[in-house]
């Protein structure tokens, strides 16, 4: 493998989709091939009434984590973190509409440092 993977071991990574959407589902190869610790985190369209049920993580920024006591999400909905959180069992984070910003990041970087 690469030698930058092997530099990333003890480390931990934000794979973050940036253009909406289900993009963050291309860096599932590298988050399949990481031997670190790997956080998953999307641009999101997906409603914001939808997010609101989630930990909030900062402003605009929500934790989706699968939950099948509460899995009244269909296939009819669009929402691709939920999707991938079901899939891998592991929280996604989603950031809404305007989010983007290196102050928000911080945050985000801080709270998953603390998740750990």
């Amino acid at each position: 493998m690469f030698k930058l993977f092997d530099q990333l071991k003890n480390e931990n990574v934000l794979l973050l989709g940036c253009g909406g959407g289900y993009d963050i589902f291309c860096g599932l190869p590298l988050y399949f091939s990481l031997n670190c610790n790997v956080h998953l985190a999307n641009f999101t369209f997906t409603k914001k009434c939808l997010l609101n049920k989630f930990k909030t993580i900062g402003e605009n920024c929500y934790q989706v984590m699968f939950d099948d006591r509460d899995d009244n999400n269909n296939n009819d909905i669009y929402f691709p973190e939920y999707e991938l959180s079901r899939e891998l069992s592991v929280p996604v984070y989603a950031f809404y509409d305007g989010w983007f910003n290196v102050t928000n990041l911080k945050t985000m970087k801080r709270e998953l440092l603390i998740l750990d």
